[in-house]
């Protein structure tokens, strides 16, 4: 099976041989071995190669296209569904069914085709999409979001998988580089896109846009991708399949799961987080995911999440370096444009423009890296230097004022972008190179996981640190202004609604200075927080328990 040095080389041990890799093996010398991958792999041709990557490129755009694009289009649907109360439940049925069933998906990869498993997955989230589009009512459009996130989860994992089947071991860095780019595009254009449909069209298409694309991606793996062959699964019976499902882990991590990210939803927001609600919630939470790791360590095989595969310090590190990653990504990707909006007073589709900076750094330095990888078969000084990135860039965003120029917000994007695509890549490659071709499924959900786990932790954590400042603030600084009125109006519209209670030009100024200093400081002072991965200093601003200690522990991983 492959290994890692300490170093984080790429190495591959030549397959039936048990003595282990010479950590003075060459990167040069190593790339001959890795097109022997374990596992007896039998790669597709070029042409095929070039068409399944083509449309696993356009899947991983879907989902990050649908992840963010709702945004932008909810003030068009809260006029047409006059349900302004759900607005937190259109991306939160989303997000707690992808990461509810993000685990389960690495247990289904491994032990049905996984062929069948992807094309499954793009048919619910087109299923879910199709009824968000021609959703009546605001709880149908819900339905339809949880739906999606169904399918979204195993779409995402199954982009890395059906990768880690169809291309070389030495290729994968690059390829990786651009699946990963294809996200940050799909997330800096999804407002752009979103705010010319709602406008121009209608705020259905944000949905019916995903039909064409999903259907393309199902048509070309479904006729180019072949299942990888594996003998022990043949054998099995539907039935022994079904028994092996850890259907107990899913019952536990599941509600567990849900609980977790409900409590992050309401708590300090529909509930203050001591009200009982919030505190079972949290409980039943953890108690649900101490019996879901019991009962992998208990039972040892047939597991959602096997303990030997945390036990190796590479994958349980990676982990926690997607957590912090995600938390990072997630907290610039909601607050920036929000300042944008608010501060800068920028149209929805104009602070989309200006998410580009951003795109430009993530792309530049994701395509660039996996090709530095492909040729010297080093990744995790990259980790480092993505993590140093993103930590400066932040810190910077930390300084952004009403007045801030051009030049800066500019700067500062490209920057953290660059953070983002030296780094977010190198988790899925440690795993591919560390575990056996079998456990890359679960290997590769884990990580995922762990991204959205840490987005939807740490994006709640920042919006209560947002409203919780600001509404102090406003109280302080401006008296006259309902801080209620001002949360209700929303980014772009609460210029308008308290037009009345700032009749002076001063107290607009105020009010004005005040959304700066709570939007900018508080949330991004947060992803200060989250992306303090490996090689940099886990000190903040604002101390999370166990945050520090976690960013810390990854240095181990080197």
């Amino acid at each position: 099976m492959p290994k890692t040095s300490d170093s984080g080389l790429v190495q591959e041990a030549e397959i039936g041989k048990s003595s282990p890799v010479q950590e003075d093996i060459s990167p040069v010398e190593n790339q001959n071995a890795v097109d022997g991958h374990h596992d007896d792999v039998s790669y597709p041709g070029t042409f095929q190669i070039c068409l399944i990557l083509v449309a696993l490129a356009l899947s991983i755009f879907l989902i990050g296209l649908d992840g963010t694009i709702v945004g932008t289009a909810i003030p068009s649907i809260t006029k047409e569904f006059k349900q302004l109360n759900d607005v937190g439940w259109y991306g939160s049925a989303y997000l707690v069914t992808t990461c509810g069933m993000q685990l389960f998906y690495g247990r289904l990869y491994t032990l049905f085709p996984v062929k069948s498993c992807f094309l499954s997955s793009i048919f619910i989230f087109e299923i879910g999409s199709l009824v968000c589009a021609v959703a009546p009512n605001s709880v149908a459009l819900i339905v339809g979001r949880a739906i999606a996130g169904l399918g979204s989860g195993g779409v995402i994992s199954g982009v890395f998988i059906i990768q880690s089947y169809a291309v070389p071991l030495r290729f994968r860095p690059t390829i990786g580089g651009l699946l990963g780019a294809m996200e940050g595009v799909a997330m800096a254009v999804a407002p752009l896109i979103s705010g010319v449909l709602a406008q121009h069209v209608t705020w259905r298409w944000c949905f019916y846009i995903n039909l064409p694309l999903g259907g393309f991606s199902l048509g070309v793996i479904a006729i180019f991708f072949r299942n990888p062959k594996n003998q022990e699964l043949v054998s099995m019976t539907f039935r022994e399949k079904l028994g092996s499902m850890d259907l107990l882990g899913l019952f536990l991590l599941m509600p567990s799961t849900v609980c977790l990210l409900l409590a992050l939803q309401w708590g300090g927001t529909t509930f203050a987080w001591g009200n009982a609600r919030i505190i079972v919630l949290l409980i039943l939470s953890a108690a649900l995911f101490a019996a879901f790791m019991f009962v992998q360590a208990y039972k040892k095989t047939n597991v959602t999440l096997p303990i030997r595969v945390l036990k190796q310090r590479s994958i349980g590190l990676s982990i926690a370096y997607a957590f912090c990653m995600g938390g990072s990504i997630f907290l610039v990707e909601y607050y920036l444009p929000l300042w944008f909006q608010s501060i800068q007073n920028k149209s929805p589709g104009d602070s989309g423009v200006m998410l580009l900076p951003l795109l430009m750094g993530l792309v530049l330095a994701g395509v660039t890296t996996g090709l530095v990888v492909t040729a010297l078969g080093y990744y995790t000084p990259f980790m480092i230097a993505g993590s140093i990135f993103i930590s400066v860039a932040a810190g910077l965003m930390t300084t952004f004022k009403a007045t801030t120029g051009r030049s800066s917000w500019i700067g500062y994007q490209v920057l953290f972008g660059f953070g983002v695509g030296m780094g977010f890549q190198q988790s899925f490659l440690a795993v591919q190179t560390v575990l056996p071709q079998k456990d890359i499924p679960i290997g590769t959900t884990a990580v995922i996981f762990a991204n959205n786990l840490g987005g939807a932790v740490f994006v709640s954590v920042a919006n209560n640190l947002f409203t919780n400042e600001l509404t102090k603030g406003l109280r302080e600084r401006v008296p006259a202004v309902d801080p209620v009125t001002i949360l209700a109006a929303g980014a772009t519209e609460w210029r308008s609604k308290v037009g009345a209670a700032l009749t002076s030009h001063s107290n607009l100024d105020a009010g004005v200075e005040e959304m700066q200093m709570s939007a900018p400081s508080q949330p991004l002072g947060g992803s200060d927080i989250t992306i303090y991965n490996p090689g940099v200093d886990c000190k903040a601003r604002r101390s999370i328990p166990g945050t520090t200690m976690a960013c810390k522990a990854l240095f181990y991983i080197y």
